[in-house]
């Protein structure tokens, strides 16, 4: 995980898209059939609410509701982990939308040791931020990042537009 450059994660997009003006999705196929991220997923069901809420017309990846199972407050997170590359990213779903976690913040110390244990860098918005050539159906060209190439086809970062609906759970 310490190697991890905006250049080294361009490359593995590149490589799993083959081509970046005419993208190849076999990675879904793959990804969803070999379950990179099982033994996570359970170890996250063993300490939280789990639900599956992938979009399998916007999403390049996995993405899971959490909630606690016991706690004084309802904390609600979203975890996406990509298909593209073993890379996650984690949000806590707050009344005023989304909200980018880069650590073990809001309550979230669990998941993020849990991501570090199996393998599974947690990127910053500066690397999610970052531009990238990527032709995708739903994204305008000049909106393409790293996010949307790892995660999810929406042309708004989802942390960036309190447009953004929350899923519910």
């Amino acid at each position: 995980m310490s190697n991890l450059t905006v250049e080294s994660v361009k490359q593995e997009i590149s490589k799993a898209y083959i081509s970046l003006d005419n993208p190849e999705y076999a990675f879904l196929a793959r990804g969803k059939s070999e379950r990179p991220y099982q033994d996570l997923v359970d170890e996250l069901l063993q300490r939280f609410f789990v639900k599956d809420s992938t979009n399998v017309n916007q999403d390049v990846s996995a993405v899971y509701l959490l909630c606690n199972v016991v706690a004084e407050t309802q904390a609600r997170w979203m975890l996406q982990l990509s298909l593209v590359a073993r890379y996650g990213v984690l949000f806590s779903l707050t009344e005023k939308g989304p909200e980018l976690l880069c650590s073990g913040e809001h309550g979230s110390e669990q998941i993020a040791h849990l991501m570090a244990k199996w393998r599974v860098p947690i990127l910053t918005s500066e690397v999610l931020k970052t531009r990238i050539p990527l032709k995708l159906f739903y994204t305008e060209p000049e909106n393409v990042c790293i996010y949307q190439a790892l995660f999810s086809d929406v042309d708004l970062l989802p942390w960036e537009s309190r447009k953004i609906l929350v899923p519910e759970d």
